[in-house]
């Protein structure tokens, strides 16, 4: 095997593995994303609820519930 074939074998490999590691990671993604809830594409950002909550372990500003 050439040096050019080896590093195109290597160059197939890592993509493989970054689709591997990508597909694992959308079966934790995609699950979460369809729990969320999605205000309507209409509402203008001014029309959200005011964030109101505090996270009591970092303090970040968050929607109620």
């Amino acid at each position: 095997m050439t040096q050019e074939e080896r590093i195109h074998c290597q160059e197939i490999n890592a993509t493989h593995k970054q689709a591997a590691r990508t597909q694992r990671a959308l079966c934790f993604v995609g699950p979460a994303i369809d729990e969320l809830e999605v205000f309507p594409s209409t509402s203008p950002p001014s029309q959200l609820p005011p964030m109101e909550e505090m996270c009591h372990v970092c303090q970040a500003v968050k929607w109620k519930n």
